[in-house]
């Protein structure tokens, strides 16, 4: 059995991202982690859930790839990247029951009795090392097809958007290396200049320290190089921050199956227009349905079907049973008289036969 995903039910996981610590010129050579909490309906923007179908202490069921969406609060290491991923954060759950809707969709459950794999955002790639508590008394039970078609679709959309963003720092790369010499321009007019030791030391005299003038000279270089350093180290950073930017504006635009893009606020984005965002769901709903179909005695979710075409309904019964040929016929009557003649007994096997007569007198004896 497993647990049904409530609104409320806490994410907890680590995301993977690249640091850029301030101030520094690059961003970190690889990722570290990040840890990630906020509740499924996160903001409630983009999580997919059904308000009317509720249970354990009036909790919305949540649908099938949901996802929790921007504003995923992370705790880590500082980063100046942090202004960006966080609104553009990811959490999505995948696995539910194809044959219980909520308001329409599946609904979403644990894939593990009450703990949940979510796959979050990262850098360069998402992970799946989001975990939900779905603690819940609220239990249904779930197919190999449900179970083929979340692991396939999870799977789909790992690969999806760790090429979508592999392209975006590419064209974020291309469109920075396009401009590289306007870029280069508003830094140097706008940004923050370089100080020579003479204009150190005029910054220094007007501030209204009081350094004596055997030590002008050194407060002054050493204030001139430290501002020079911190100077050029935010110009030399300015390419490496345009192209993330820009790749990130191009992810906006591009779209992907996790976090918020254009479509978020009801816009175009290049995966729609081309065909591209349902190729995961019907790629995992085809494997689905082939796990799913009866005739594939490997995995018979569903009783198999026969080889051979039913013989048809039963042929129905002959009718009830024939009346009966009706009540017996009368007696033949008394039986008719003996053969021998009126009055006259018939020959008897065991007696001498009748003399006929009535007994006369007895013969006259010797004294008569």
């Amino acid at each position: 059995m497993h647990a049904v995903m409530k609104h409320w039910h806490p994410m907890m996981g680590i995301d993977f991202h690249i640091p850029w610590p301030p101030g520094s010129p690059s961003p970190a050579p690889s990722p570290v982690p990040y840890r990630t909490g906020m509740v499924l309906i996160g903001t409630s923007m983009i999580a997919s859930y059904a308000p009317t179908h509720l249970s354990m202490g009036y909790g919305m069921s949540m649908q099938q790839g949901t996802d929790i969406g921007f504003l995923i609060p992370h705790i880590g290491p500082p980063s100046v990247l942090l202004a960006i991923e966080i609104p553009l954060s990811s959490s999505k759950s995948y696995f539910g029951v194809a044959r219980y809707p909520a308001e329409g969709k599946p609904i979403c459950v644990a894939m593990s009795l009450m703990v949940n794999m979510n796959l979050n955002c990262g850098t360069p790639v998402p992970t799946p090392t989001g975990m939900v508590l779905a603690l819940n008394t609220h239990m249904v039970a779930m197919s190999l097809a449900d179970m083929i078609y979340g692991s396939v679709h999870m799977l789909l959309d790992f690969g999806l958007q760790s090429l979508l963003q592999w392209a975006g720092g590419k064209a974020g790369g291309l469109i920075a290396a396009r401009f590289e010499m306007q870029i280069a321009y508003l830094t140097y007019r706008f940004g923050p200049q370089l100080l020579s030791k003479a204009a150190a030391k005029a910054f220094l005299r007007s501030s209204g320290r009081n350094i004596k003038g055997r030590d002008i000279n050194r407060v002054a270089r050493e204030f001139a190089d430290a501002h020079n350093a911190r100077v050029q180290t935010g110009r030399n950073a300015v390419p490496s921050i345009t192209s993330e930017l820009a790749g990130n504006i191009t992810g906006w635009f591009t779209g992907g199956p996790m976090g918020a893009d254009n479509a978020t606020i009801g816009g175009p984005t290049l995966v729609d227009e081309v065909g591209v965002g349902n190729v995961t769901t019907s790629m995992a709903q085809g494997a689905a349905d082939y796990v799913n179909e009866p005739s594939v005695p490997e995995h018979p979710s569903s009783p198999p079907s026969s080889s051979t075409p039913d013989a048809g309904t039963p042929a129905p019964d002959a009718g009830p049973p024939a009346p009966d040929a009706g009540p017996p016929g009368p007696d033949a009557g008394t039986p008719g008289p003996d053969a021998g003649g009126a009055g006259d007994d018939g020959p008897n096997a065991s007696y001498p036969p009748d003399d006929g007569g009535v007994c006369g007198p007895d013969n006259p004896g010797p004294y008569e």
